[in-house]
């Protein structure tokens, strides 16, 4: 068996078909299995499969396990040689599997590829960085809060972007990467068994990065391609299909409690608790400069 293809579903059911559908329309010269795993879905994703792609194997978990426990169920059950794994909202275009997987067939030192990520109006997807440290850190989850106030200082902020764009390319280009989003990921059945499963502790977010940082521990590199297009219907959605269809991870209301909470875990796991302290440190006063913000605006009659 040349590939398995793994996808961790809930509530998608319109998007999996595309999905579903994608992929038996565009791999096409590689023996492959497909494998559902559905985190307790009411919307008919598991009857839709069973009706129109009865050649993919279903599991059905009777609660929401999030990404990484499903997606280890289908790891211990697939039988390729690589590993493909794909969120539903993304669909694969011609050629896209086949160039990830003869990038891996022609470098050997890559255990890991990532497809180049495209919304619907053909912008890019950022969906990778070049290399990772604390100071991407600082930069990725705090400037964007800061961006607005940097505009009463341009020199600093000139700086500051400059930083930024050290972390980041133009994703026109085939690049190694410090991480690889699991929205379309492809892997060596070897970089597995060196860096072990996805980490259980994470619910939804942050597995994937915590899985390459375990990988590139391992010697393992990993690329963008450039080359490997595929559509991803993330945020830019609402004009294509119900935007409520995309939150497919995790229930909105609890959407950002459940980020804070992967996001710190993966900054215990690599950092240690004197960063994590700052961050959480970081991140209150973030929280409480934007609830004075609002009372403010609450108290002069304006909407926030």
């Amino acid at each position: 068996m040349d590939l398995s293809i793994i996808v961790v579903n809930y509530n998608t059911q319109r998007l999996l078909q595309q999905h579903l559908q994608s992929i038996y329309e565009t791999v096409t010269d590689l023996s492959f299995e497909t494998f559902v795993v559905d985190n307790a879905s009411s919307d008919g994703s598991i009857k839709m499969v069973q009706l129109e792609f009865p050649q993919v194997q279903l599991i059905c978990n009777l609660e929401g396990l999030g990404f990484a426990r499903a997606a280890n169920l289908a790891l211990a059950k697939a039988k390729g040689n690589y590993f493909l794994i794909c969120h539903p909202d993304v669909k694969l275009l011609p050629g896209t599997v086949q160039e990830m997987y003869n990038f891996l067939q022609a470098h050997p030192g890559v255990g890991i590829v990532g497809a180049n990520l495209l919304y619907p109006d053909g912008s890019y997807n950022r969906c990778g960085y070049k290399k990772h440290s604390l100071g991407y850190e600082l930069l990725e989850f705090t400037y964007p809060t800061l961006r607005n106030p940097l505009k009463l200082l341009p020199r600093l902020k000139r700086k500051i972007d400059q930083l930024y764009a050290r972390y980041y390319w133009d994703h026109q280009t085939t690049a190694e990467s410090a991480r690889i989003w699991n929205a379309c990921m492809m892997f060596r059945r070897e970089v597995l068994e060196t860096a072990g499963n996805f980490y259980e502790g994470f619910y939804i977010w942050f597995a994937d990065t915590d899985w390459c940082y375990r990988a590139k521990n391992a010697g393992w590199q990993m690329y963008y391609l450039a080359e490997a297009k595929a559509i991803h219907y993330e945020r830019q959605s609402a004009n294509y299909i119900d935007s409520s269809q995309v939150a497919y991870k995790v229930k909105a209301t609890l959407a950002l409690s459940e980020f804070n909470k992967d996001h710190y875990l993966l900054l215990k796991r690599h950092y240690g608790p004197v960063f994590l302290w700052l961050r959480k440190s970081l991140d209150t006063a973030l929280l409480l400069k934007l609830a004075l913000l609002r009372f403010n605006a609450l108290l002069h009659g304006h909407k926030y």
